[in-house]
């Protein structure tokens, strides 16, 4: 029992170091580098099939009329402009105007 006693803090000290040693391994965080995505403009560009699918998104909502489907596909903070090429904030208290006026365009459509 007196061996036990003596090698306590001895032992106590190893196990402290050997956390401290596997713990900071754990702390760490791994860093992931992302490349930034390339410009449409360039030839290894994938953006054709994107933004041909976002123009045939809006046109579907715009010919049935749909305004919140169309609100939908804008970014928050993007200006919406109308025929008449006055600003119109996506979030600002003139949005459901625009769209309820849309709606009352039966005869316009996108092709």
């Amino acid at each position: 029992m007196a061996m036990i006693l003596k090698m306590r803090r001895p032992l106590a000290a190893a196990a402290c170091v050997l956390l401290m040693v596997v713990g900071s391994g754990c702390s760490t965080t791994r860093s992931v580098q992302v490349s930034p995505p390339l410009p449409c403009a360039h030839p290894d560009a994938h953006c054709l099939p994107d933004l041909m699918q976002a123009l045939e998104d809006w046109k579907d909502a715009y010919n049935n009329r749909d305004p919140r489907r169309l609100q939908q596909l804008y970014a928050p903070g993007a200006l919406i402009t109308d025929d008449e090429y006055s600003a119109v904030p996506l979030s600002g208290s003139e949005l459901p105007v625009f769209f309820d006026q849309m709606a009352q365009r039966p005869t316009a459509r996108m092709r």
